[in-house]
C-alpha cells in the first residue's frame, strides 16, 4: 500500500516557491532602479536675462515703423526696465514696451517695439540634440483703451543665429493680454532640432501695433518676464512623469492549508493481486491465478470485484500495473476502490493591495504648428494653418489678405479671410478659421495624397516692381 504524503511537506514546498518568487521580483526591481535615470532639463538664457530680477540682463530695446508711417503719423514704441512688479512680486523686475500717443494716423501703417537678448551659445543637453525643446514667457498688457479703438496689437518671438543659419520663428502674432495680472500660460513646443547645437543665438521679442486708422489719444504698456528656452532629455524609454512612490506591497496572504486529501479507496489488496499477475505472466506456472491452485491469489481476487478474472493467465500479464488502482480492471486486479473526494483546497490568502501608480507627468501642451511646410495646409483645432510669404517684388512690407478656396476659378471660400503684415522676403504661419459647414469636407481632404485646396493672397505694399498683386497657391491638406 502506498503511503500518502504528509500535508506539512506540501505546505513547506509552496512556501519555499513563494519565497523564491519574491526574491526574484526584488532583484528585478533593484536592477530597474539602477538603470533608470531622471529627466534632465537645461534652461537658456538664464539669470537676469531670463528673470529680470535686478536688471534687464543685457537685453536692449529698439523700434521701427513700416507701411505708410511718416513723422507724427504713427505712435512711438519705447522700451524700459521696471525694477518691481514682476511675476515674483515687489522685489522682481521685468521689461516693458510703451505705446505712445500721436496726433494722426494713416491706414496700413504699423509701429514695432523690439527687445533683443544678449548672445548665448545653445548646447542642447550636454552637447546633444534634446528630446524636446520648448519656449515660455510671462506677459501682460495695459492696452484695453487701444484695443477699443480697433487697433491690432500682437507680439512675435524669433531666435536669430549669429552665423549663416535661418531665423527660427518661435511665436507669431500672439495676441496681447489685457489687465493687471500676468499671463504665464504661453508655452510653445518646438521641433527638437529647430536650433543648431553649438550655434550662437539672440532672442528677439517684437511688439507691433497695426491697423492705424484712428486718432490715438491714449497710450499703453506691454510687459514681459520669465523668458526662457528649455531643452529636455528624457530617461530611457521616453518621457515619463515623475513616478509616484510605489505603494508598499500588501503582505501576501498566508497560503490556505491544503485540504486533506480524501482517503484513497483501499487498494492494498489489489497490489497483492498485481504481484500475482507477474507470476501469471508466465502462464505455464500453476502458481498463478490462471490455474486457480494458488489459493492465496484467489483470496486476493475476492478483494477485487473481478477476482475470478485473475484465473486468466493472459490477463495476469498486466499485473505490473496492479499497484496503480487505475489498472485494477486488467489481470486479476480488481477495480480500484473509489478514490475518496479530494479535500477542498484551502482558500488562497488575498493578495496585498498594489500601491497606486504615480501620476504620469504632464506631456506638455499641444500647440499650433509653428513651421508649416510650403505647399501644405495643416488642420489644428478647426483652423487651417498656412505659410504666408511676402515676395521680393513687394517692399518694404506686404499687407496681405488670405483665404482658402475649393478651386482657383469660381471656388467657394472654405475659411474666413484674415490679414497679415509680412516683411519683404519673410514669411509667417497664419491660422485661417475654417467655416463650420466646410469643416468635415476639409478634414476629408487631409486623407488625400494630392493638392486639394487653393490659397488666394491679395497683396498690397508701398512699392511693387512687377507681377500682379493677387497670387494663388495649391495646398495639400494635412492633420496636425
Amino acid at each position: 500500500m502506498r503511503a500518502l504524503p504528509a500535508k506539512s511537506d506540501s505546505g513547506t514546498k509552496m512556501k519555499g516557491a513563494l519565497a523564491a518568487f519574491a526574491a526574484s521580483v526584488l532583484l528585478l526591481l533593484s536592477v530597474y532602479t539602477t538603470v533608470a535615470r531622471a529627466d534632465y532639463t537645461v534652461g537658456y538664457i538664464g539669470g537676469n536675462s531670463t528673470t529680470f530680477a535686478t536688471s534687464a540682463g543685457g537685453w536692449t530695446s529698439s523700434s521701427e515703423q513700416a507701411g505708410l508711417c511718416i513723422p507724427l503719423a504713427c505712435p512711438s514704441m519705447t522700451g524700459s526696465y521696471q525694477g518691481s512688479g514682476g511675476t515674483g512680486g515687489a522685489s522682481d523686475g521685468f521689461i516693458r514696451t510703451t505705446v505712445g500717443t500721436t496726433l494722426a494716423t494713416l491706414p496700413l501703417g504699423s509701429s514695432t517695439g523690439i527687445w533683443t537678448s544678449p548672445t548665448f551659445t545653445y548646447n542642447g543637453v550636454s552637447g546633444a540634440t534634446p528630446d524636446t525643446l520648448g519656449f515660455r514667457l510671462a506677459e501682460r498688457g495695459n492696452v484695453a483703451a487701444l484695443l477699443s479703438l480697433g487697433l491690432n496689437i500682437s507680439y512675435d518671438v524669433v531666435a536669430i543665429p549669429q552665423g549663416p543659419g535661418p531665423i527660427v520663428t518661435i511665436a507669431d502674432d500672439e495676441p496681447v493680454g489685457s489687465g493687471t495680472a500676468w499671463h504665464q500660460g504661453l508655452f510653445v513646443s518646438m521641433l527638437p532640432n529647430s536650433l543648431v547645437v553649438g550655434e550662437d543665438y539672440q532672442l528677439r521679442i517684437s511688439t507691433t501695433v497695426s491697423n492705424l486708422i484712428a486718432l490715438i489719444n491714449t497710450g499703453g504698456n506691454v510687459d514681459f518676464d520669465d523668458v526662457q528656452l528649455m531643452a529636455t532629455q528624457f530617461s530611457p524609454g521616453g518621457p515619463t512623469g515623475s513616478t509616484g512612490s510605489t505603494g508598499s506591497t500588501g503582505a501576501t496572504g498566508s497560503t490556505g492549508s491544503t485540504g486533506s486529501t480524501g482517503a484513497t479507496g483501499s487498494t492494498g489488496s489489489t497490489g497483492l493481486t498485481g504481484s500475482t499477475g507477474l507470476t501469471g505472466a508466465t502462464g505455464s506456472t500453476g502458481s498463478t491465478g490462471s490455474t486457480g491452485s494458488t489459493g492465496s491469489t484467489g483470496s486476493t481476487g475476492s478483494t477485487g470485484s473481478t477476482g475470478s478474472t485473475g484465473s486468466t493467465g493472459s490477463t495476469g500479464g498486466s499485473g505490473p500495473s496492479g499497484p496503480t488502482g487505475g489498472t485494477g480492471a486488467t489481470g486479476g486486479t480488481g477495480p480500484s476502490g473509489p478514490v475518496g473526494p479530494s479535500g477542498a483546497t484551502g482558500k488562497v490568502g488575498s493578495q496585498g493591495q498594489t500601491g497606486a501608480t504615480g501620476a504620469t507627468g504632464p506631456a506638455g501642451r499641444s500647440y499650433p504648428p509653428a513651421d508649416v511646410p510650403e505647399g501644405q495646409g495643416v488642420i489644428y483645432k478647426n483652423k487651417l494653418y498656412v505659410r504666408v510669404r511676402c515676395p521680393s517684388r513687394f517692399s518694404p512690407t506686404c499687407h496681405i489678405k488670405a483665404v482658402a478656396l475649393t478651386k482657383k476659378k469660381g471656388g467657394k471660400a472654405v475659411t474666413k479671410k484674415i490679414k497679415a503684415n509680412v516683411k519683404t522676403n519673410r514669411w509667417k504661419t497664419k491660422a485661417l478659421p475654417i467655416k463650420p459647414k466646410y469643416l468635415d469636407r476639409v478634414k476629408q481632404m487631409a486623407k488625400q495624397n494630392r493638392k486639394t485646396l487653393t490659397l488666394k493672397l491679395n497683396v498690397k505694399s508701398k512699392h511693387r516692381s512687377h507681377g500682379k498683386p493677387v497670387a494663388f497657391h495649391k495646398l495639400k491638406v494635412r492633420r496636425s
